[in-house]
């Protein structure tokens, strides 16, 4: 990357810092410029990046949200995690086992979030319409996103009848999975996410 394209991406990922701080402080636009005299249009282009502020004045801001310098700065520094997986391969899960008619692909796993939060996103693909598999238990959440087909799918005591386009979000901790195939093939994508 240039040093031009890094330089103009500081102002935005400083702008966007301040925003946050600020919201998170509850303080309005128009109080946290006035606070450090300046003006509200002034502030506004700071946050949306479309101006650099000088130093003096992201100091000045960043001491009346109660934030260091370098908390303003740091989203910049960081290294974001990124898996590309150029031709997924079928593996198994517990979730669904590779077997006749049924395949996992596995999209990959990103840890992230300074390495609180695991995610595992794959690709499930069902031509069986005899499978079901209500035995996964886990930790963390899971979201399913139809592509194609119609099932059942259980969550404890409860059954969810997902067609295309549908989805469903639950806690991996009560008993949960396929119930029924009905409409085969189905294709769904399926995001788990815990924390560690």
């Amino acid at each position: 990357m240039s040093v031009r394209r890094k330089k103009e991406r500081l102002p935005v990922a400083i702008g966007r810092e301040l925003r946050v701080c600020r919201e998170r402080e509850g303080i309005s636009a128009v109080d946290l410029a006035r606070a450090a005299q300046i003006s509200g249009g002034t502030l506004s282009k700071i946050e949306r990046g479309t101006i650099t502020a000088s130093l003096t004045i992201i100091q000045s801001l960043a001491r009346i949200l109660g934030v260091s310098l370098s908390t303003l700065i740091k989203r910049t520094e960081r290294r974001r995690k990124v898996i590309f997986v150029r031709q997924a391969d079928v593996i198994g899960s517990s979730v669904f086992p590779v077997q006749r008619g049924v395949y996992n692909l596995d999209l990959g796993s990103v840890d992230s979030y300074n390495d609180l939060l695991n995610t595992n996103p794959s690709l499930v693909v069902i031509y069986d319409n005899e499978y079901s598999n209500i035995s996964s238990q886990g930790k963390g959440y899971v979201l399913i996103f139809m592509l194609e087909g119609e099932m059942i799918y259980r969550h404890g005591l409860n059954s969810h009848k997902l067609e295309t386009g549908d989805s469903l979000f639950f806690d991996a901790e009560n008993w949960h999975g396929l119930a029924k195939a009905v409409k085969t093939p189905l294709k769904f994508l399926q995001f788990n996410a815990c924390f560690k």
